[in-house]
């Protein structure tokens, strides 16, 4: 089962705070640095040398894996109760319509506690920040969203995909969409 445990690491919109029985958390880097230096000394050593572009990722899959829950982005906007969603046994990611084409996005992931995909996912960005030369024009090939992307172009079965046209509307596009079915408005532009 999903902790029901929302957590970020800039505040979050106020509409996720409707959600009953959840706790939130906005990670600050003191907190993330005493806890990988604490439960996961060789990230946390890891860590110091983390590219900027990988960084925030990396934790995010410590921290998922340590509590579960849901990550948030700060520009996900609630609109319905997404919980009862959820798929309680696999990695819960949004999809997004980028480009005329349907992409992941990991500006939201859900996922239980101490799920095996998370630690794989640090460890591949351990690697990807040791042997490539990433910028902010190729980030989205070695971050989270590429590395989910992907595991799911492999035929990976651990993935459940939340569709763009419910949960991550862009804001601009909402008259496009029936409004009684959308969960998250994505108020990024």
């Amino acid at each position: 089962m999903i902790a029901k445990i929302i957590h970020s690491f800039s505040p979050i919109h106020e509409s996720w705070k409707a959600l009953p029985h959840f706790a939130y958390i906005n990670w600050e880097e003191k907190e993330v640095e005493a806890l990988l230096e604490k439960h996961y000394p060789s990230y946390f050593a890891e860590l110091k040398n983390m590219n900027y572009y990988l960084k925030k990722d990396f934790v995010k899959f410590i921290i998922l894996n340590r509590f579960g829950g849901m990550f948030v982005n700060h520009s996900l906007e609630l609109k319905k109760d997404i919980y009862p969603k959820l798929h309680p046994m696999k990695i819960n990611v949004l999809e997004k319509y980028l480009n005329h084409s349907v992409v992941l996005d990991d500006s939201l992931i859900a996922v239980e506690r101490n799920y095996k995909g998370m630690m794989i996912f640090a460890d591949e960005i351990i690697n990807n920040n040791k042997f490539e030369n990433i910028t902010k024009e190729n980030q989205n090939t070695f971050n989270g969203h590429g590395l989910c992307s992907q595991y799911l172009s492999r035929g990976n079965k651990d993935f459940f995909i939340l569709p763009h046209y419910q949960f991550n509307v862009k804001k601009n596009q909402l008259h496009l969409y029936n409004e009684k079915e959308i969960f998250i408005v994505n108020n990024y532009e």
